[in-house]
């Protein structure tokens, strides 16, 4: 358990900087505070309205092939503003993120649930819950030292290549 929760914390990581980063290179686009907004509320548009549906499909088909088209996705959706600039690869992006990661997030519960014995569930849950708080935490930190260093638009790329390692890690587990 404790190494999905190593890859879920790298997940929830990309996902939280990647927030600060859009937000950030939205403002040094010129974006007003509602353009802003729009952009960091995209990244929540379509898991609002899809997380339901991204669960039966996890139910459905199993955890593998979501979670790895939801690493795939998000990894691509964050190479976007590498490669436009302006406002729509901003919001293109965020949205894209948010689906991603819909299914990411939904089928990583549902496969903690399912992992070991039934004794062990909410010991697995609890770990599942930390390494959410340790993507939190180093996500957005991280975003600030990369813009500092490398710019909005590299940063947004880096991200995008970090997905690579839960994408991996699902092909191979």
């Amino acid at each position: 358990m404790f190494l999905f929760a190593l890859v879920h914390a790298i997940a929830v990581a990309v996902y939280t900087g990647s927030r600060v980063v859009m937000a950030l290179y939205a403002l040094r686009l010129g974006a007003s505070q509602v353009e802003v907004g729009v952009v960091v509320g995209m990244y929540a548009f379509l898991t609002l309205v899809l997380a339901v549906q991204a669960g039966k499909i996890s139910d459905r088909i199993g955890v593998r092939l979501p979670m790895f088209a939801g690493a795939v996705l998000i990894g691509l959706a964050l190479v976007i503003p590498f490669l436009a600039s302006g406002m729509m690869a901003l919001y293109a992006c965020a949205t894209l993120v948010g689906l991603g990661f819909a299914f990411w997030n939904t089928s990583m519960q549902n496969l903690t649930g399912r992992i070991g014995r039934s004794e062990d569930r909410a010991s697995n849950f609890n770990t599942l819950s930390l390494s959410f708080a340790v993507g939190n935490l180093s996500g957005p930190m991280a975003a600030g030292f990369a813009i500092e260093h490398a710019g909005h638009a590299a940063s947004s790329l880096w991200y995008g290549c970090a997905m690579a390692v839960p994408a991996v890690f699902v092909l191979l587990a």
